[in-house]
């Protein structure tokens, strides 16, 4: 057997050297290919996520965003991504370590917390007519126009009628707009001073404007009707009535006041009467609030001979109120609860509360809060 010498070397010591390589190769391609399949090579993109994000995140350099752009041409602006699209990552850019066992670490589905019971509220729709208590104006309210006739010579409207409404010529008014109808009443004065108090304004329907018939006359028709509308009733900018689902809500400080007046100027005032109040929202009084209604009590005694003291006695509650609306100085309420029957005069006190609400307010039926 010839033994074939090339530079000194045997070819038999080629083939017994070549072995510890070709082990070290096979070693190298497995590895490569193991730190291939470790390594990602998509991004799935969360919310918030920018290009410039994940160049930070997978290779420490955020600046390689442009090279990533061109990876991904169907992104339209690399500033703002499409939560659940795949974004392709670089080849041949080496990824940080962290980043590569954030990756390979299994997903934990986070479970979303479980949404929060909304409060409800309470219904007062089938025990009073709230669109239609209005408000308390301290000041005259001036009509923009008058219901002055209609197509068929109704004298009471009702929804859907068609009506023509005369304006002032200090107005202008449009196709479309919508116009409160209204009724106001005669100047009141605060029971307690006896001083000029303002005007109270019940809410009758809406009115949408249909076409312009002559210069200041306008067709319209009656889109809602809250209680009795008649001819020759005024018009001004639509107010929209407070919905009839209250969220109670705690006062967030000692308010109190007196009932004002009744709506419809109501001298007895029972359960679900709607009443104004001489306190606003610039008073702390919000929609929701609840007060209670008093009597407050003073008794005289004697002091000596000559001179006497006035003592006054505990609060005895008469009733309950809820917040419907409030305005400035001025707030529009509705009794929910009563002992007896009660008068314009009567105290007020808010309720302030930070667990459990109010007693009286379980005895009203619920509703979704808005």
């Amino acid at each position: 057997m010839e033994t074939f010498v090339n530079g000194g070397t045997t070819l038999g010591t080629i083939r017994r050297a070549s072995k510890p390589s070709a082990v070290l190769l096979c070693g190298c391609l497995v590895l490569a290919c193991a730190l291939a399949w470790a390594q990602p090579l998509t991004h799935t993109v969360r919310e918030g996520d920018t290009l410039w994000d994940i160049c930070e995140k997978y290779y420490g350099d955020p600046d390689l965003w442009p090279k990533l752009w061109q990876m991904n041409p169907f992104v339209t602006n690399p500033h703002l991504l499409k939560p659940g699209d795949v974004i392709t990552l670089l080849e041949g850019v080496p990824l940080k370590k962290e980043a590569v066992r954030e990756e390979a670490a299994p997903a934990v589905e986070e479970k979303a917390p479980a949404p929060r019971e909304r409060p409800a509220g309470i219904d007062l729709q089938g025990f009073t007519n709230v669109k239609a208590l209005g408000y308390l104006s301290r000041e005259p309210v001036t009509p923009w126009g008058t219901l002055f006739s209609t197509v068929d010579e109704k004298i009471m409207l009702s929804r859907g009628d068609a009506v023509f409404i005369k304006f002032g010529t200090d107005h202008e008014a449009g196709e479309g707009q919508a116009f409160s109808i209204y009724s106001v009443s005669e100047l009141l004065t605060h029971p307690v001073t006896g001083e000029d108090l303002g005007y109270a304004v019940s809410l009758l329907g809406k009115v949408v404007l249909e076409k312009k018939v002559e210069r200041s006359v306008w067709k319209a028709v009656v889109e809602e009707c809250y209680t009795s509308i008649r001819v020759g009733d005024p018009v001004m900018p639509h107010e929209t009535p407070p919905p009839s689902c209250i969220l109670p809500v705690s006062s967030e400080k000692p308010v109190s006041g007196v009932i004002l007046a009744a709506h419809e100027e109501k001298e007895l005032i029972g359960q679900f009467t709607g009443v104004y109040l001489d306190a606003g929202y610039e008073a702390g009084v919000q929609r929701g609030n609840v007060f209670e209604i008093v009597r407050r009590k003073q008794v005289e005694s004697r002091k000596g001979w000559f001179s006497k003291e006035k003592t006054t006695l505990p609060d005895v509650v008469l009733g309950y109120l809820v917040v419907l609306d409030a305005r400035k100085d001025t707030a529009t309420a509705v009794v929910i609860a009563s002992r007896q029957d009660l008068y314009k005069g009567a105290y007020i006190k808010a309720l302030q509360w930070s667990g459990a609400r109010p007693a009286v307010l379980s005895m009203l039926p619920a509703c979704p809060a808005p």
